[in-house]
């Protein structure tokens, strides 16, 4: 949803995560820390919290490459 929004409100952002709300805010306090999340200015002057998209797609591929090459090592029989 944030991803696709932009920027959303801490309640929208945990209604479809099934965790209490204090693991919720550990995790979102982790996320703000690796600069993926920053505060953002709603619509309706609210604050909530936007993506840094340039920090996601560099995670997002450096999970990918983390894939492949344990992919590539277990097809090669060296893990498992």
């Amino acid at each position: 949803r944030l991803l696709n929004k932009g920027s959303i409100s801490y309640s929208e952002l945990i209604l479809d995560i099934p965790l209490a709300e204090g693991t919720i805010t550990q995790h979102l306090n982790i996320m703000k820390k690796a600069d993926l999340l920053a505060p953002a200015v709603l619509e309706d002057g609210s604050v909530g919290y936007k993506l840094n998209k340039e920090v996601y797609q560099t995670c997002a591929e450096a999970g990918r490459r983390q894939l492949r090459v344990a992919g590539l090592t277990r097809r090669l029989g060296k893990v498992g």
